[in-house]
């Protein structure tokens, strides 16, 4: 008996799909992304990283989705079936997240075959002082706040560097380290970071790292990072982070319209539904017409009182490296907006952090305890390109939110100081903005001061006398403790100060009223030009 032509094509074809059905767990490992991730520390209020390590096919435009808690960072990372990609997802600060985080990383193979892995936490829960590289007979179990971390495990981007946490670096360990590692410490000292140093730390120094202290070994360098933390106080003095006008609420208005309702709907509805139409069973219209009518007054009321636009009020400080041709910028930034804003960008540099209306100067973070659970609805960054796109509740509807972004990038304005006759001085304002009350200190410690210089221009320095500590200004205190270290560093000797005459860069975020002036503040190291070192 012979086949048909259709019953020998049905027993082709599902010969092939056994054999395919066989080969595919084949397939699917074979293409499978080999992939393992780590946090090596976590900072509540700070972006936590998450060092990431895959290969083992050839792959573009990987999705690599990194969450902690409600939090979730993205990025898209090449895959390479000869060489391992590094790379640092940085998942957004959690105010309401306690504990550590062992985050999971989740990503889909070049199959479509969705994966998930756990980043186990490499840190010591509560350690403030992080050593890199740490040796054998590194004693953390007697000093809480002392941990390790391998430079396997240390972050390549500048973000994932909190600033609450103290950083030891040995020489040896330095040299080890990537060119984006040393870049990312250096740009974490400029941001307000902490680091301590041992033996020939010169590469780190000429990636533009300031350290905090050198020790001539590292046991000596990590107990100066201890003592430190045991002698660091911030400002005194508190900055206000609620937007003026938006955190009273207009009682007497909704009292009026509240009373206005109760006679309407009370007594006058009585009578002329009782007394004028006789007809009880209007009440059931015009009861719940006066209801809506009253909360469309309401509700009314309430937009008119506090406004459809955003309201902000910023302060933004610069630190600004004439020598190297370098800025880092610090925006704080208080909004207020009638429906919030589902959507911010930034550039992929920034750091952008969110935190609330109350000062805690025992930890140094903004945090109030009342709002965690109605603000902190789960943060999302996507980082993509030359920018980040930030999604969820970093602007929440109706209540201030306060926003820090600190953005490093290269600038070629400057400023100059010039020897002048009779051992004096002259500042050159190299900016596009004037400056007024500006202090440089000399390399003796003594200050020198001028009351303005507009855009291109020259004018000398008067004598003004010894150092004199400054503490910093509440406008400095707005952008947090990293900023207010750097202000505090910008006291020292060959260093300058100024208040600009508006923001040195535009401001970052949406577009608001600003109900204040912006306070710009400019700060950095300056030393005197030479004959030849002049333009």
């Amino acid at each position: 008996m012979i086949a048909s032509p259709l019953a020998l094509r049905a027993a082709v074809a599902a010969l092939l799909a056994l054999v395919a059905a066989a080969a595919a767990p084949g397939a699917a490992r074979a293409q499978a992304i080999r992939l393992s991730a780590a946090v090596p520390w976590y900072a509540r209020h700070e972006t936590t990283p998450v060092v990431i390590t895959a290969g083992g096919v050839d792959a573009q435009g990987v999705v690599v989705e990194a969450r902690c808690g409600d939090d979730v960072g993205r990025a898209t990372i090449d895959v390479s079936a000869t060489t391992t990609t590094r790379t640092t997802v940085l998942v957004p600060a959690s105010i309401g997240y306690l504990g550590s985080c062992s985050a999971s990383v989740r990503w889909r193979d070049p199959g479509d075959v969705e994966r998930v892995a756990t980043a186990p936490f490499r840190g010591k829960e509560g350690a403030s002082v992080i050593v890199v590289d740490p040796p054998a007979d590194l004693d953390d179990t007697s000093e809480y706040r002392l941990a390790g971390v391998t430079i396997a495990d240390l972050p390549d981007r500048w973000q994932g560097y909190p600033t609450s946490l103290a950083l030891v670096v040995d020489g040896a360990a330095a040299a080890r380290l990537s060119a984006a590692q040393r870049e990312a410490i250096a740009r974490f000292t400029v941001a307000g970071g902490r680091l301590f140093t041992s033996g020939d730390d010169a590469s780190l120094r000429a990636a533009g790292a300031l350290p905090t202290a050198h020790a001539d070994d590292r046991q000596l360098a990590v107990r100066a990072a201890l003592d430190d933390l045991d002698s660091r106080s911030q400002s005194d003095e508190l900055p206000s982070l609620g937007v003026p006008g938006t955190n009273v609420v207009p009682v007497g208005g909704f009292l009026v319209l509240v009373l206005l309702f109760a006679v309407l709907a009370g007594p006058l509805n009585l009578w002329w539904v009782i007394k004028r139409r006789r007809r009880r069973a209007l009440f059931l219209v015009t009861t719940p017409l006066l209801s809506f009518a009253t909360c469309l007054l309401l509700i009314g009321f309430n937009l008119a009182s506090e406004g459809l636009d955003a309201k902000r009020v910023a302060t933004q400080l610069t630190w600004l490296d004439s020598a190297r041709h370098e800025a880092f910028t610090w925006d704080a930034l208080t909004l207020y907006t009638a429906f919030g804003e589902s959507e911010l960008r930034a550039p992929a540099e920034a750091n952008v952090r969110a935190t609330l209306e109350t000062y805690d100067l025992s930890e140094g973070e903004y945090i109030d305890a009342d709002v965690i659970s109605a603000v902190d609805s789960g943060r999302r960054v996507t980082w993509s390109g030359a920018e980040q796109i930030l999604g969820g509740g970093w602007v929440p509807a109706r209540r201030s939110a306060h926003l820090v972004v600190a953005t490093p990038r290269a600038e070629r304005r400057r400023l100059l100081v010039h020897p002048a006759g009779s051992a004096g001085f002259e500042l050159e304002n190299g900016l596009d903005v004037a400056l007024a009350d500006i202090t440089w200190i000399d390399g003796g410690g003594t200050e020198w001061v001028a009351a303005g210089a507009g855009p291109g221009e020259r004018v000398p320095l008067t004598l003004y006398g010894p150092r004199r500590t400054r503490l910093a200004p509440s406008d400095v205190v707005r952008a947090g403790p990293g900023a207010e270290r750097a202000w505090r560093r910008a006291q020292e000797p060959l260093h300058v100060r100024a208040t600009l005459a508006a923001p040195l860069t535009p401001l970052p975020g949406p577009s608001a009223e600003d109900v204040e002036p912006t306070a710009a503040v400019l700060i950095g190291p300056l030393a005197p030009t030479t004959a030849e070192a002049t333009p």
